[in-house]
């Protein structure tokens, strides 16, 4: 019955349903990179197994700037402001593709995850305010769920596709559909729309 419950809640609500929708098919894409990443550097880069650890680490270093930033940017529209940021995740998939230089790939992972970060900390503070506390952890629990189940479905799957079309292919259509996903939820009027004074309206209805 909780399990329903939950379920009816994120479906009632376009600025929940799309976001997941979204992180879903974007974790998908970015298993490309994941996977494919160490393959590429190794045939390419003479150092490939060093250069793939600073790459690693880049992102690492990335998403710390990007969790500091988002404690002193507030937007007005932060679903909206997430999704539009998120699209930096598809650089550095897009400069796998063919690869570039590794110290390009790494400044994008960087950025990639930074923006990862950033929208990750409005999506789960507008998640927090705009859910009502007896709820809160029914919603949340699909957003996990759903958003990270399919990351290592895309690490299955990643390899034959791979395989079948090539490096190439593989990380040019995944860094597509990242962008494509991003910008298709952000554009979804209830995301794009939603402000922190809405949100105050449906916890304040709620109580």
């Amino acid at each position: 019955a909780e399990a329903r419950a939950g379920f009816r809640e994120v479906l009632s609500r376009a600025w929940v349903r799309a976001p997941i929708a979204g992180f879903a098919i974007s974790n998908l894409a970015l298993a490309a990179f994941i996977v494919l990443g160490p393959l590429v550097f190794i045939t390419h880069f003479a150092h490939g197994k060093t250069d793939w650890g600073i790459v690693s680490a880049c992102g690492s270093f990335g998403a710390i700037a990007g969790s500091l930033a988002s404690v002193r940017f507030a937007p007005r529209h932060p679903l909206y402001a997430g999704f539009l940021t998120s699209v930096l995740l598809a650089v550095p998939i897009a400069a796998l593709a063919h690869p570039l230089p590794w110290p390009l790939v790494a400044v994008a992972w960087g950025f990639g995850m930074g923006s990862v970060a950033l929208s990750n900390t409005w999506w789960e503070t507008t998640l927090q305010r705009g859910i009502p506390e007896h709820l809160y952890s029914r919603v949340r629990s699909y957003d996990i769920l759903v958003s990270f189940v399919f990351m290592p479905v895309g690490m299955i799957i990643v390899g034959p596709v791979a395989d079948a079309v090539g490096f190439a292919w593989t990380l040019a259509v995944a860094a597509i559909i990242v962008a494509v996903t991003n910008l298709a939820v952000a554009a979804v009027p209830a995301v794009r729309s939603l402000t922190p004074d809405d949100l105050s309206l449906v916890t304040a209805e709620a109580v």
